[in-house]
């Protein structure tokens, strides 16, 4: 897979985030360069990009491993472009990492996902302060955001138990810091 094709200029992160996040839209470049706000031949040329990846089945994306993973990729750079994680590190200094899992990590997000987000960090935070940056996250974002304080009593409970929960977060995406 080319990714420097897919997302190698700030049009085609547009069109792609917006083909992603409408997925049973028909790829037809005068509407896609309309909404995506870009000219008709850059929306006509990655159309051909997108089916020379792959990607596209007829007029639509193929939901395929590649796409999920070119999702879950696209995820990582909206997430950073939003400073997902310089919120996090400004609001609790003491966090050790952040990740995130659940369906933005497995590229498997649609309209309406919500943002799972864990925090590696020592002590529970107050939920007034997770409310805070829940509410400054999905802003940036545009997506609902939950965010799990990993603390190491709650993960050895969830690692004891074997709790699926543990194998979610353990498997996500590690944005910055030390991984759980």
């Amino acid at each position: 897979m080319d990714i420097p094709s897919l997302l190698g200029t700030d049009e085609r992160v547009r069109l792609l985030a917006h083909l992603l996040s409408h997925p049973s839209e028909e790829i037809v470049p005068g509407a896609l360069a309309k909404s995506a706000k870009v000219s008709r031949s850059q929306a006509h040329k990655y159309a051909g990009i997108l089916r020379a990846q792959g990607l596209v089945r007829g007029k639509m994306l193929a939901e395929s491993p590649s796409l999920q993973a070119v999702r879950a990729l696209l995820n990582v750079e909206r997430l950073n472009r939003a400073g997902v994680t310089g919120i996090l590190r400004r609001r609790f200094p003491e966090a050790r990492g952040i990740g995130i899992y659940g369906s933005f990590a497995r590229g498997a997000n649609s309209e309406g996902s919500d943002l799972d987000i864990w925090m590696k960090i020592g002590e529970e935070p107050a939920d007034l302060e997770i409310a805070k940056a829940k509410k400054e996250i999905a802003g940036k974002v545009g997506a609902q955001a939950d965010i799990v304080a990993a603390t190491p009593q709650r993960l050895l409970r969830m690692r004891e138990k074997s709790d699926a929960f543990y194998f979610s977060l353990y498997n996500g995406i590690l944005l910055w810091g030390e991984p759980l």
